[in-house]
């Protein structure tokens, strides 16, 4: 349901065409779940991402999954 709720905010974002590619966001618990979901979807719009997570390898290969 949340991931649902996400795409769908996102969705919102790009349809009132507010432009994030180059802006910046923070994510954290980035290595599963929702916080990994948000990562993925934001990278895939332009954006730069500081990204932070307890599971290091799952940080690396979020990382060069770009």
């Amino acid at each position: 349901m949340m991931v649902g709720y996400l795409y769908l905010s996102l969705s919102i974002v790009m349809l009132y065409n507010m432009e994030l590619k180059g802006k910046i966001a923070l994510i954290t618990g980035a290595t599963r779940g929702i916080g990994e979901c948000i990562a993925l979807r934001l990278a895939s719009m332009g954006m730069r991402l500081v990204i932070t997570g307890r599971d290091l390898d799952k940080l690396e290969k979020l990382k060069v999954s770009k």
